[in-house]
């Protein structure tokens, strides 16, 4: 026979089995985000790759290295992309060796058969690639490399560029000029 007190007595088991379950899924879920992590994570040491293809939001750390993947963002003192997809890195030391990078912020910035939209740093050199706007102190272009804009002091290589400083300061200015213009009407 059953009473009334094995009623609450089940309803206790019940209530704690579910507590259980939802500490075991959170447990399981901790773990799987650990195991992602795992792969995403900055490198610790030279040349040590995340493992495999990567897909992720944002790396951070003092290095990082990303080989065939595709990542939200980088910020990192060093960052080294391999046949990856980058939306953002901001780095002092970035090498992009068959990757795309949206946005560059960095000190040095080396592009070998690869491309980023925009780079901003004070080395900048791009060898068989090509970057959309450039602004930097020293920008290198080599052999078969373009760029959309170029705004720098000293532009060394083969330099095959839509618009130099002075065209992207003539261009600035009748964009300013146009919108002060209708702005008037």
């Amino acid at each position: 026979m059953s009473g009334p007190g094995d009623a609450d007595a089940l309803a206790l088991a019940e209530e704690a089995a579910r507590r259980e379950a939802r500490e075991a899924a959170r447990q399981e879920a901790r773990e799987a985000d650990a195991a992602a992590r795992a792969r995403v994570e900055p490198s610790t040491g030279p040349g040590a790759p995340a493992a495999g293809p990567t897909v992720a939001g944002r790396i951070e750390g003092a290095q990082a290295d990303l080989r065939q993947g595709v990542i939200g963002g980088i910020a990192a003192d060093r960052v080294t992309i391999a046949q990856g997809i980058v939306g953002g890195v901001m780095a002092s030391d970035v090498r992009i060796d068959r990757g795309v990078v949206g946005g560059v912020l960095a000190e040095r910035v080396s592009v070998v058969q690869g491309g980023a939209a925009r780079i901003v740093g004070s080395d900048i050199s791009i060898e068989q690639g090509g970057g959309g706007l450039i602004a930097g102190w020293n920008v290198r272009l080599g052999r078969d490399s373009f760029a959309a804009a170029v705004v720098a002091p000293r532009v060394e290589g083969e330099v095959r560029a839509l618009l130099d400083w002075r065209g992207v300061l003539a261009a600035s200015v009748a964009i300013v000029g146009i919108a002060w213009l209708l702005r008037r009407r």
